[in-house]
């Protein structure tokens, strides 16, 4: 599996602070990851140095190319990001001009702007809301319409910067399972940035920040293991998680379960 992201040896400063400190990890191309940490961990600053938005000491490689200001347009053309307020993506009147914009910023000719526009709109079941304002749509029409405008120019990276958690549970389950469906179909690398790890159970890999520090960067498996540095620096551990390992020390279930059904049916074999 290809490596689309290299972070090698990355710091930051600011202030004669260091916000970010010795980063160096890989991710897989396909793969779904989850960057946690609390505020002030570094994660934004994190998302900042691989848009190139920040100067920094270290080097990071997109898709096999240096992030530097030769390579610069065509790396951000490689990342589709949701900000943590995705409100922020709508400065048009319509959803349809917003999902167009980025890509006349490209340069594009209209027939394959249309094009585009349809294709993306199909792939999130989104056509009847183009002719509306963003401001006449409930929470996750707006999503829906902000993960448009990042995908529409075909990104290989997705990145959904926190703001996933600002939804309720039933609206975060919906679209995780939309996004699942779209990395399949789009063959696309997804990175969550949240301060929890709560519903995140089909992540491939865990990097936990701290204070600009990797506290921990493993499979999904190890790393909800780790449930005494969870605590340590007050990231909420999933109920259904905690029970699994409470009930396994006391040789009750053999592995941490998820799902609640599944857990009964362990228990009661």
């Amino acid at each position: 599996m290809k490596d689309i992201i290299k972070i090698n040896n990355l710091n930051y400063q600011y202030n004669n602070q260091y916000i970010l400190s010795d980063i160096n990890f890989i991710i897989k191309e396909g793969q779904t990851n989850a960057i946690i940490g609390n505020n002030g961990s570094g994660k934004t600053t994190l998302l900042k140095a691989l848009l190139g938005l920040i100067k920094y000491e270290g080097n990071i490689y997109i898709d096999d190319l240096l992030l530097n200001e030769e390579n610069m347009l065509k790396i951000r053309s490689k990342i589709g990001v949701v900000f943590e307020d995705f409100n922020d993506s709508f400065i048009l009147d319509t959803i349809e001009d917003d999902i167009a914009f980025p890509l006349e910023n490209l340069g594009y000719d209209k027939e394959i702007i249309e094009h585009m526009i349809t294709d993306i709109s199909k792939s999130l079941d989104i056509n009847h809301l183009l002719k509306r304002n963003s401001n006449t749509l409930c929470g996750i029409e707006k999503f829906l319409c902000a993960l448009g405008i990042s995908l529409v120019t075909k990104p290989k990276i997705l990145i959904i910067d926190n703001s996933l958690d600002i939804l309720d549970i039933i609206t975060k389950n919906k679209i995780l399972k939309i996004i699942t469906k779209l990395q399949k179909e789009k063959k696309l690398t997804v990175i969550y940035l949240t301060h929890n790890i709560l519903d995140f159970h089909n992540i491939d890999n865990i990097i936990i920040l701290n204070k600009g520090k990797i506290l921990i960067n493993d499979s999904y498996n190890n790393v909800i293991k780790e449930d005494k540095i969870f605590n340590r620096i007050g990231i909420e551990i999933p109920f259904m998680i905690d029970l699994s390992l409470k009930l396994k020390l006391y040789g009750l279930v053999d592995n941490v379960i998820i799902d609640m059904d599944k857990m009964v049916d362990e228990i009661w074999k």
